[in-house]
């Protein structure tokens, strides 16, 4: 995501709405790296919310193809996969409520960060998403923005590393700790 946040700062016009993209993911998983940082239950939460997240993309998939006809001899290998899902995540005991996953929005404000998410969220979502200012507006306007994207690029990228380092830090000294260290 840095890398193309990087490249696309110097491009044209329609390649900001690229890095409006790039930038949003960026600020994503900023925030759930902080997340993870923060406790180690937190990370068992993201591969619950995985778990959660595929089957609800299969459920959606089986859901389409039953609306547009499709027979269910399609749809078979999407049922065989959400249930091969279902079997890993009991072998791994990963919990899969059923359910709704965690919105990035709600992790943020749990963080104390849902201001400064709502606010980038919505500056975003005016290039992420088809809006009468990105399709009208001219060139200058548009470009305008992209060293700014790219600022806040930087910052996402940054903080996500900062917390991703620190959880290996605490985690790596934890390992150490309960590991003999002739096993290494």
């Amino acid at each position: 995501e840095y890398d193309n946040s990087t490249r696309l700062s110097k491009s044209n016009r329609y390649e900001i709405f690229q890095l409006a993209w790039h930038v949003r993911n960026l600020m994503e998983l900023s925030i759930l790296c902080e997340y993870v940082s923060r406790d180690i239950q937190n990370l068992k939460k993201l591969y619950s919310d995985a778990g959660n997240d595929g089957i609800d993309l299969l459920e959606r998939f089986h859901k389409w193809a039953q609306a547009q006809g499709v027979s269910e001899e399609w749809a078979e290998p999407i049922i065989k996969s959400k249930n091969r899902l279902k079997a890993v995540a009991l072998e791994k005991n990963i919990e899969i409520p059923n359910g709704q996953y965690q919105r990035v929005s709600n992790i943020s404000k749990g963080q104390g960060s849902e201001a400064e998410f709502n606010i980038t969220n919505k500056i975003l979502s005016k290039f992420v998403h088809p809006t009468a200012f990105s399709l009208i507006s001219d060139d200058i306007k548009i470009l305008a923005f992209a060293d700014n994207f790219y600022g806040q690029a930087c910052l996402f990228f940054i903080h996500a590393i900062e917390n991703f380092e620190k959880t290996l830090k605490i985690h790596f000294q934890d390992f150490l700790k309960n590991t003999n260290a002739s096993q290494l």
